[in-house]
């Protein structure tokens, strides 16, 4: 079996190791530390509920069952609980690594690079409960890569399996992925005659790898060199293997609308709700260097926003550059190669994730085609010293990373909140003790105590948007489908939570705009809601916690 997967992709076991290693470094490094109460709460509650036996999206309201299907199989491994949660989502990120330093093998100049391309990867699967997004892109650009190297049916197949799975996680990553592939045939057309000329002009190794093993690992099938111009017959063969793949990739989708009762409804509406709908996202603006206000900031802060702000530049400069040389061949020294051509075609839809928003949670999520593009870039314009461009190009790539996603990370942040009042303390999350923001820590204790001192066990309570990890947190079950109301509700939905609250005497909210902003408050997502719960139920006072706190029992 090794050696069959060796003869597939020859350094694999060496970019799995690596990124094992990575990745349990560091998990054991951060596990413990930090709490995001309201999207690590909204996953933990799903795969709480899952683990119940509960459907995501017929249920409660949720991303795609993938990621929750996910976690809580795991569970099973490492145990429930917040660590085992993330435990399950590093375990994904380690599949994302991996696939990551499979396109980094291709361009740098030896195995002990890897270390490096493999620190700058990790880096940015960030925030730790989302490595589903950053994995997606990197498994992305590994199989269109393959798909560049050796072009045929049977990969545009597993290109599509791909789709299909990616879609479980996420149908916008499904959509991307679909789009990316769909770009490597499009390139295949118009930039083949160009892929020749350049091929004619450099080491036939260069475009498979430093090292030849790209071209030793694409062997098994049968297809064409990736400068060959498909015929309209072959072209449509991959691209009706491309769909073939997707629908099968999407069984388990497919099985859950057929088999669950009540699951398909749930899926048609999910559908409706977010089709044509501008308020997916919330807008932020993307950190150009004209943007810093740097007598604002200083220090750390003023250097993590220059930081950020060089890897918006590198997403026009980037991925302008490994365009033409997908698409022309090549421009001055840069040899056109499968690692930029792939990188390019994964990353371009990918720039619609975080032109949506542009804050550093969704440039995590969507940089990571942008890297590999980079260290592409770098070791294809490098022809007689390839070793010191990849060593610039990864320095740099190591130093904005650090600075830009670095301060970020829960291990970061504590270091930086040292000294303030949000310098870090032991919270019990249920049996598990963490280190997390001390103001964090203090709202989300003085909310438990309350609860189990006042609300008797078997009384459902209400949670808002803010603290949702109260759910979990305190092992209870919402009461309403929709855990997240942080999106406008038409009648149907007000009208559903209105009949599920009628059974609810309990509520503690954070009345605060989701994101900062004002239509994303609890009061304007559901008005008749908010109403009802103004005239039926008295606020209980709470000294211990911020006025935007509102504990409420009915009269």
């Amino acid at each position: 079996m090794l050696a069959r997967v060796k003869l597939l992709e020859p350094e694999l076991p060496l970019c799995a190791a690596l990124a094992a290693v990575l990745t349990l470094a560091g998990f054991l490094a951060q596990a413990h530390l930090g709490l995001a109460p309201q999207e690590e709460g909204y996953l933990w509650y799903g795969v709480e509920a899952v683990a119940r036996g509960e459907w995501p999206m017929r249920d409660f309201r949720s991303y795609d069952p993938g990621r929750y299907l996910w976690c809580a199989a795991w569970e099973h491994v490492f145990g429930h609980g917040i660590l085992g949660l993330r435990a399950a989502c590093a375990t994904f990120a380690w599949l994302g690594l991996t696939a990551g330093l499979l396109v980094a093998r291709r361009v740098v100049p030896s195995r002990s690079w890897l270390v490096p391309a493999g620190l700058v990867i990790a880096l940015w699967q960030f925030p730790g409960w989302r490595p589903f997004e950053s994995g997606l892109s990197s498994m992305a650009t590994y199989l269109a890569l393959r798909l560049v190297e050796r072009p045929s049916a049977r990969r545009s197949f597993v290109c599509g399996l791909f789709v299909g799975v990616a879609a479980f996680f996420g149908r916008n990553h499904g959509l991307y992925a679909a789009v990316a592939f769909a770009l490597v045939h499009v390139v295949a057309l118009v930039g083949g005659r160009a892929a020749r000329g350049a091929e004619s002009d450099g080491p036939a190794a260069r475009g498979a790898g430093l090292d030849g093993s790209a071209a030793r690992g694409a062997g098994l099938d049968d297809a064409t060199p990736s400068s060959t111009r498909p015929s309209p017959r072959e072209l449509l063969a991959r691209l009706a293997s491309l769909v073939g793949g997707t629908v099968l990739g999407y069984a388990p989708m497919l099985a859950l609308i057929a088999f669950v009762p009540g699951f398909a409804r749930a899926f048609v509406d999910s559908v409706l709700f977010f089709v044509g709908r501008s308020d997916l996202n919330i807008p932020y603006p993307a950190t150009w260097p004209w943007t810093i206000d740097a007598a604002r900031l200083a220090g750390v802060e003023l250097a993590a926003a220059i930081a950020l702000s060089a890897v918006f530049v590198l997403y026009v400069a980037g991925y302008a550059l490994a365009g033409v040389v997908a698409l022309r061949g090549r421009l001055g020294s840069v040899l056109r190669t499968p690692a930029i051509v792939a990188a390019f075609c994964v990353g371009l839809p990918y720039v619609h994730h975080v032109s949506e928003r542009s804050d550093i949670h969704h440039v995590a999520e969507s940089v990571h085609p942008l890297l590999l593009a980079v260290l592409a870039l770098a070791a294809a314009a490098a022809t007689k010293r390839p070793k010191l461009a990849s060593g610039v190009a990864l320095a740099a790539l190591l130093a904005i990373s650090v600075l830009a996603i670095g301060t970020e990370h829960p291990l970061g942040k504590r270091l930086l909140a040292r000294g303030t009042p949000r310098e870090f303390v032991a919270f019990d999350a249920r049996g598990t003790e963490l280190s997390i923001d001390g103001v964090v820590a203090q709202r989300l204790a003085a909310v438990r105590a309350r609860v189990e001192r006042e609300v008797p066990r078997d009384d459902a309570v209400l949670f808002s948007t803010k603290p949702l990890v109260l759910y979990p947190l305190l092992g209870r079950r919402a009461p309403v489908w929709d855990v997240y109301p942080s999106w406008k509700a038409d009648a149907q939905y007000e009208q559903r939570m209105l009949d599920e609250l009628s059974t609810v005497d309990w509520a503690f909210l954070q009345d605060l705009p989701v994101g900062g902003v004002e239509e994303k408050r609890f009061a304007n997502t559901y008005p008749a809601v908010w109403r009802r719960l103004q005239q039926d139920y008295d606020r209980i006072a709470t000294p211990e916690l911020p006025e935007n706190f509102l504990f409420l029992h009915r009269r």
